[in-house]
C-alpha cells in the first residue's frame, strides 16, 4: 500500500498565514493597559483611598499589638515612628524578662471621619509583671496617625501601654527613667 509522504516544509506551507492585524492588536493591547495603570501611580507608588487606609490600620493594628503579645519588639517597631523608635526599643527591652502579655483584645476603633488620617483604637491587654503571678487587665487607648511620606499608619505614642503598668514603686530605676522621658495615655 502507497503511503504519501509530505516533506515537512510542505505541511508548514499549506497553514494559513498569520492574519495581518495581530501586532496592530498586540500593540494596542499594551498601549491600553500601559494607559490603564498610570493614573494609579502617583511619585513612584499608589496613594491610598480612605476605604484602603482603615483596612490597612486594621491590619496595623492586629499585627503591632501581636507583636508585643509575643515580645517582638523589633517587629513591633516598624509601626513607630522613627523620632520614638529608640525610646520604644529601651523600653520594652528594659522589661521583657519581667512583662508577659497573655491576651490582647481590640476593643473598639474610631477613625477620624474627615480625612481617615488619625484613628484611636482602645486595646484591653492581659498582663503579668514577674514576679507576681496574678493576670491583671489595663485598658490602653493607642493613638494612630497615617504618614503620607511613609505611606503607612504609626503609633503615636507607643509607651502609653508601660506607662500604666509600671508602678511608681516599680523596682526598675532605668524603666522608670525612660518612661518618663517619653508620651503616653492610657486609661
Amino acid at each position: 500500500m502507497g503511503s504519501v509522504h509530505l516533506h515537512p516544509d510542505a505541511a508548514w506551507k499549506q497553514r494559513a498565514p498569520a492574519p495581518r492585524f495581530l501586532p496592530h492588536f498586540l500593540l494596542l493591547t499594551i498601549l491600553v493597559l500601559a494607559l490603564i495603570g498610570l493614573p494609579g501611580c502617583q511619585g513612584g507608588y499608589a496613594r491610598y483611598s480612605e476605604t484602603s487606609r482603615v483596612k490597612i490600620l486594621h491590619a496595623a493594628v492586629v499585627d503591632y499589638n501581636r507583636y508585643l503579645r509575643w515580645q517582638e519588639w523589633e517587629k513591633a517597631s516598624d509601626f513607630i515612628r522613627d523620632a520614638e523608635r529608640i525610646m520604644f526599643k529601651q523600653g520594652f527591652y528594659e522589661i521583657e524578662e519581667d512583662l508577659r502579655i497573655t491576651e490582647f483584645e481590640i476593643r473598639d476603633t474610631d477613625v477620624a471621619p474627615e480625612d481617615a488620617k488619625s484613628a484611636e483604637v482602645v486595646v484591653l491587654y492581659h498582663y503579668y509583671l514577674l514576679p507576681s503571678v496574678t493576670e491583671e487587665k489595663v485598658r490602653v487607648t493607642q493613638r494612630w496617625i497615617w504618614s503620607e511620606e511613609e505611606n503607612r499608619w504609626a503609633v503615636k505614642e507607643p509607651l502609653a501601654f508601660l506607662k500604666t503598668i509600671i508602678k511608681p514603686s516599680a523596682s526598675r530605676k532605668s524603666v522608670r527613667t525612660v518612661l518618663n522621658t517619653g508620651s503616653g495615655d492610657a486609661q
